[in-house]
């Protein structure tokens, strides 16, 4: 049984699932993932100069096993400087690392710093030392940054140089096979089955359709498209007898404008945004709806088309036949997985006629959910993904 340490130095508002934010949702997965395959899990985070030590039970419990203060920066000055040199306390932790014998570091990714690099060679310079493995979760992270990042991000080239001599494996969720130097292991998203509540699907009685999307509302999700797709769909099908509504749930820098398009395509009974949902909430509209609506222009954020978006992971866990951009690699949804169907960027050729004959096509069959959450049982886990993962590592 290997012993796991996992650093996040991002804010965490709850630990739990009942938490809104996406990351939590992943670390909490890959936790929970680790202890599924027998692991002792211990849970690092530092924010805002409060740094916590959570350790994790058998139950997904945890408990805090260590909690104190870390001196923060303060001045304009000094804060661009601590960026430029990790502002992240990385040496907090060392006194931990010296009193636990853990088996694996994982860190999920800062920027490059000289107190990471630090931090990664002491952890390496103990007496059995542990595997370590850094999370990158997009590459290249450049362009993701703010202004001030980006300085420091360049500041901080040499810190990356390093990595290779403490780093043993970085996970990434992206195609490439090499990341500053380190050889990837390629991860894809994962789903938490404990979640998967024992309430059955709504059984409906009339002729309506209700597509969901799960996901923050920025415009390469492709909503957009989608509601000029349903303006086509009421414009052109108005003697059909099935109505589909449209159900959003996040927020984001889009929403304004979905909002705007809504009233301009005369959608306003058709379209609800939810806003962010607790889990017992999320669950319920899952359990109404029909049909995911998944990533459709992933291209206008970034030119890596190799992605696996959460949420197509929990369509398939809760049996929604879902929508996604034909250009996205998704790799846990091959050409051969039935229910997925693939649009195109370009509005005029997402035809929602067409998605509810081959929808009705796959409800057919009764037992189409229950084969997509086998499915997902299989190969969606966060402890297959992690299985994975030890498995690269020890190779």
């Amino acid at each position: 049984m290997k012993t796991v340490f996992y650093l996040y130095f991002g804010r965490i508002d709850d630990l739990s699932f009942k938490s809104s934010n996406g990351v939590v949702k992943k670390i909490l997965g890959q936790i929970h993932g680790c202890i599924e395959l027998g692991c002792t899990v211990y849970f690092g985070h530092l924010n805002q100069g409060n740094k916590t030590i959570y350790k994790f039970d058998k139950s997904y419990n945890w408990e805090i096993v260590e909690q104190s203060s870390v001196a923060n920066t303060v001045s304009i000055f000094s804060k661009f400087s601590a960026l430029l040199n990790g502002h992240i306390h990385y040496s907090a932790f060392i006194d931990f690392v010296d009193r636990v014998k853990i088996d694996v570091l994982y860190i999920r990714f800062a920027l490059p710093s000289k107190r990471l690099l630090m931090f990664l060679q002491y952890v390496k310079s103990l007496e059995n030392a542990p595997k370590i493995c850094v999370e990158v979760p997009s590459f290249p992270i450049y362009p993701n940054l703010t202004r001030i990042k980006k300085i420091a991000y360049s500041v901080s080239k040499s810190a990356i140089r390093e990595f290779p001599k403490y780093v043993d494996r970085i996970v990434t969720y992206t195609s490439h096979a090499n990341v500053y130097g380190v050889s990837t292991i390629r991860l894809s998203n994962g789903v938490s089955l404990n979640k998967m509540r024992e309430h059955p699907r709504v059984d409906k009685k009339n002729n309506t359709l209700v597509f969901i999307g799960v996901a923050s509302l920025r415009f390469w999700q492709g909503y957009d498209l989608f509601l000029k797709a349903m303006a086509d769909y009421f414009s052109n099908n108005r003697n059909s007898n099935r109505t589909i509504q449209l159900v959003l749930i996040g927020e984001g820098a889009a929403k304004s404008n979905l909002q705007d398009l809504v009233a301009q395509y005369s959608l306003s009974k058709y379209v609800q945004f939810k806003g962010e949902l607790n889990a017992i909430e999320l669950d319920e509209e899952y359990r109404n709806a029909d049909i995911g609506v998944g990533t459709l222009a992933l291209s206008r954020r970034t030119s890596e088309v190799r992605a696996s978006p959460l949420k197509h992971r929990e369509y398939c866990m809760y049996g929604l036949p879902f929508l996604i951009d034909s250009r996205l690699e998704d790799p846990d949804f091959d050409n051969s997985f039935r229910y997925v169907y693939k649009v195109f960027e370009s509005s005029s050729e997402i035809d929602l006629f067409d998605v509810v004959q081959w929808y009705d096509s796959i409800a057919s069959d009764n037992l189409y959910s229950d084969a997509m959450f086998d499915y997902a049982s299989k190969h969606l886990t966060w402890e297959s993904k992690m299985r994975h993962i030890f498995e690269e590592l020890y190779s």
